[in-house]
């Protein structure tokens, strides 16, 4: 799934490496989601470098996806991420 983040487009991608990764993370797929539900800045952020990483080969750490989030994104974005994991 495409994004657009700050007038960039971004491809997510939640391939079985990403949802590898995300599980070492959180123990189960299950708390992942529980997580990014209640959306905790820290969580979207993570899931977003994830997303990013595995869609368009690059290694961005989560600082460097933190600087594409703020205020006026990030509902949008969590709510992107959402429809690219299911």
């Amino acid at each position: 799934m495409d994004i657009q983040i700050k007038g960039k487009n971004y491809k997510l991608d939640y391939n079985l490496n990403a949802l590898i990764d995300i599980q070492k993370r959180y123990g189960s797929m299950e708390e992942a989601l529980k997580k990014l539900k209640v959306n905790n800045y820290e969580d979207i952020r993570f899931f977003l470098m994830i997303g990013i990483n595995h869609g368009m080969d690059l290694e961005l750490s989560e600082k460097d996806v933190g600087k594409l989030l703020n205020m006026d994104n990030i509902s949008e974005v969590s709510i992107n991420m959402m429809k690219a994991i299911s």
